[in-house]
């Protein structure tokens, strides 16, 4: 039985969504793969209702996502076939996880709904253009359209995820029933990208419309990309299947390098940098792991080898050193602003933590002018156009498109949030609240000060959840309202290993903790009172 407090209550437990639960997941396997060889060989004589030319979108999507752009050759374009390499993923069958190859072809065989997770500057976005590309390489003969949906730009449309999805499709005129004709024929493979990098409220508004679309349109692929830091449960129990990729091999690293870089000398340099080692044996690959089987941390590496010849070990370090070697050109060319580096990184922090608190990963000129002109001190000194030019034309931190300013990647963002808050004790004081919900720059400060995270963070967050909850009647069930979305139990108590507080701050210091301690056995009680026993699903009690 589950005990849920999440807003998609009342969406699973609607009696359809219990029927698609049942289709997905208790459907024999060969009818499962009779439904997708049936979607892989959709007829290309379409039903008079299309009058659209979709073969010219698959061919403008190729031509739009076969190129892609490197910080290690700012202003060049790269071919996405030859430079690519795709991470493995990781699949479970009978219990047991196996490393394999990822095709286009086993996905969809195998797969209607997935959510593939990864780390940050693991690839997923990189990934989910992969399949596009294959997919739109391939429509001519299977029929089946993929289309792209970035979840970081989702607007909430009153034509709901239909009219979303129609606007997407860009290059052709189709009106929103020529799309559900498509769709009510399984001919669409839909790429959901960046999950977590949506705000609390679209997250919200589009797993409501989420569900109900794929009980409309069943016969179609849904694939999604996000951190694994989400809770997928509620997506799982529709019949979604979570699935990890699978950071580099040595030998993927290997070949990145060798496709990324095409001076041999600082690339067999940088591989046989390490205690006159390879990158395979008693090299970088074994004292920076977590670095090179990043495919992004890996990029930065060889920017920042090819600059200084060093090679950095802290994160933080890592991300000041890659932000230098950028702004090196723009330096020797002279910035718009006249500011120095210290100086452009100081506003810039500031910029990063005011649109990272309110979600913003994508900021249009208008945004960013506002979080400009709140730095007020440096406002009138320079303006925000010359600014913008700075960070996209001579540094390239930033770039611009036809949907706004992106950070180059959100680590990005996220570790100019940390360089703002952790200059001064009253910056962490003021932001507490900010940090403890910001797994990464939570991260980094405990590596830079970890007493001075315990002194100025978790002391005064313990004290606060004692006064919040120091109430005899009503205390502990505020505290999980408070700290769980949704939880599984058995007879007598709660099982911990189910369990994924809402708070990550709460999980990494408290929960863990009590491993630590040798508490592996920890559990809730359990209380009769909050279950509501005529639904498998209910939502969160009310505090009498």
């Amino acid at each position: 039985m589950l005990l849920c407090y999440s807003t998609f209550a009342k969406i699973l437990n609607d009696s359809l969504l219990n029927e698609r639960r049942i289709n997905v997941i208790v459907e024999p396997t060969n009818q499962l793969n009779k439904n997708i060889d049936n979607a892989l060989s959709i007829p290309n004589v379409e039903n008079p209702i299309f009058s659209v030319d979709f073969q010219t979108y698959a061919t403008k999507l190729q031509q739009r996502y076969r190129n892609i752009s490197s910080p290690l050759y700012r202003g060049k374009k790269l071919s996405s076939a030859e430079i690519y390499v795709c991470n493995d993923i990781d699949v479970e069958d009978n219990g047991e996880t196996t490393r394999m190859q990822v095709t286009l072809e086993n996905l969809l065989r195998d797969y209607y709904c997935v959510i593939f997770t990864g780390g940050s500057g693991l690839g997923k976005s990189m990934f989910m253009r992969h399949l596009l590309l294959q997919a739109a390489e391939k429509f001519n003969s299977s029929g089946l359209l993929p289309i792209f949906i970035d979840l970081k730009d989702y607007p909430y449309l009153a034509g709901g995820l239909i009219e979303q999805i129609r606007l997407t499709i860009t290059d052709i005129d189709i009106t929103s029933e020529q799309l559900i004709e498509k769709l009510n024929i399984g001919g669409c493979l839909l790429l959901f990208d960046g999950l977590d990098e949506m705000g609390k409220t679209d997250k919200e508004n589009f797993g409501k419309e989420l569900i109900p679309f794929i009980r409309d349109y069943r016969k179609n692929h849904f694939y999604i990309s996000s951190r694994p830091n989400n809770d997928f449960r509620l997506y799982e129990r529709f019949g979604f299947y979570v699935i990890p990729l699978l950071p580099f091999t040595s030998q993927q690293s290997l070949t990145l390098v060798d496709r990324f870089y095409d001076c041999s000398e600082i690339k067999t340099k940088f591989i046989n940098r390490l205690n006159g080692g390879s990158l395979l044996v008693d090299g970088l690959f074994e004292t920076h792991k977590p670095f090179v089987e990043n495919p992004l941390l890996l990029t930065f590496m060889l920017i920042i080898f090819e600059g200084t010849g060093e090679i950095h070990s802290k994160m933080d370090e890592f991300y000041r050193a890659t932000f230098e070697e950028l702004a090196k050109t723009g330096y020797d060319r002279g910035y718009k602003t006249e500011l120095s580096i210290d100086e452009i990184e100081e506003y810039f922090s500031e910029i990063c933590l005011l649109s990272l608190c309110e979600e913003k990963s994508t900021l249009s000129h208008d945004e960013f002018d506002k979080y400009f002109c709140e730095i007020t001190k440096y406002a009138k000194k320079i303006s925000v156009r010359d600014f913008l030019d700075d960070l996209c034309e001579n540094i390239g931190i930033m770039h611009l498109d036809k949907l706004g300013y992106h950070f180059i990647h959100n680590s990005f963002q996220e570790y100019f949030a940390f360089v703002y808050i952790k200059k001064d004790d009253e910056r962490i004081t003021k932001w507490r609240n900010f940090i403890t919900g910001n797994e990464s720059v939570l991260e980094m400060l405990t590596h830079m000060n970890s007493r001075k995270v315990e002194s100025l963070i978790i002391k005064p967050y313990l004290e606060q959840l004692l006064a919040d909850y120091d109430d005899s009647n009503n205390g502990y069930r505020m505290f999980l309202e408070r700290m769980y979305s949704d939880f599984y139990f058995t007879s007598d108590s709660f099982g911990y290993d189910l369990i994924m507080p809402n708070s990550y701050f709460y999980n990494m210091y408290i929960r863990d903790d009590l491993v630590i301690l040798g508490t592996k056995d920890f559990k809730i009680p359990h209380y009769p009172d909050l279950v509501d026993t005529d639904s498998e699903v209910c939502s969160s009690p009310k505090i009498s």
